[in-house]
């Protein structure tokens, strides 16, 4: 192969390298707005229904039990724990 052959190849692996970099740099943002807006969903939904059950909390508790499996979770709105972990010692752990 020429020298000039092997250098245009050369420029052709470094540009590879470029636009892999950036690809990957582009599959992140997209991933990272797409949480972003994932969140952003929970959040608008969550306001929703709790302005919906603002006055009626306890026709709501029913689905959030059978809901919610984290006991921190249920802990915030006055369930039960399931795993049989005590609040203290949850809380304890989340500091």
């Amino acid at each position: 192969m020429s020298e000039r052959t092997v250098a245009v190849i050369e420029k052709i692996k470094e540009q590879k390298k470029e636009l892999d970099k950036r690809l990957v740099i582009m599959k992140d943002k997209l991933k990272k707005q797409e949480r972003l807006e994932d969140t952003r969903k929970k959040i608008l939904v969550g306001a929703y229904f709790m302005e919906k059950y603002k006055d009626k909390m306890h026709d709501l508790l029913p689905q959030l039990d059978r809901f919610l499996v984290r006991d921190l979770d249920r802990e915030l709105f006055g369930l039960s724990p399931l795993n049989g972990t005590n609040p203290e010692a949850a809380q304890s752990l989340k500091s």
